[in-house]
């Protein structure tokens, strides 16, 4: 065996042995996971604030439409959207047939309506993470229309 050869085997020897370093290459391979779960952290915690301000302009509109201070989808949607201008865009309806609970209003006197808003993903996150796992969120609210109100 000749010196140049004894040193080349040495030589990776000596390197495959050595660990110097590895905290870095696991700091390497780790880090793109530790980004992932602290952006899909930030996502779904400004979804989940932004669904709650969704549901209280849902729930205002309804209560307005309810009493008879908003009219007509148009205005119910008005409403919502200026609510939610900090959100983003609002598609937004008013259903006289609320299909979840007609059986249950039909042989009764209450005048039933429900308000749902339903805005994308993209428009409730910042970084844009949650939109891979749900698509679009929805808020419903059921109400009745109070005595008198037409």
């Amino acid at each position: 065996m000749g010196f140049h050869q004894t040193v080349r085997t040495a030589g990776w020897k000596s390197f495959l042995a050595d660990e110097g370093g590895g905290a870095t290459i696991e700091l390497v391979v780790w880090t793109p996971f530790i980004f992932a779960i602290l952006f899909l952290v930030v996502d779904v915690s400004v979804a989940l604030w932004r669904y709650g301000e969704m549901w209280s302009a849902t729930r205002r509109a309804a209560r307005a439409y309810a009493i008879g201070a908003l009219s007509s989808e148009a205005e119910v949607g008005r409403f919502v959207a200026g609510a939610l201008v900090s959100v983003g865009g609002t598609s937004t309806t008013v259903d006289e047939d609320v299909a979840g609970i007609t059986e249950l209003i039909e042989n009764s006197t209450v005048d039933a309506f429900s308000v749902t808003t339903t805005l994308p993903a993209r428009r409730l996150t910042v970084v844009g993470v949650l939109e891979f796992i749900v698509p679009s969120l929805s808020v419903t609210v059921v109400m009745t229309r109070e005595p008198g109100v037409t």
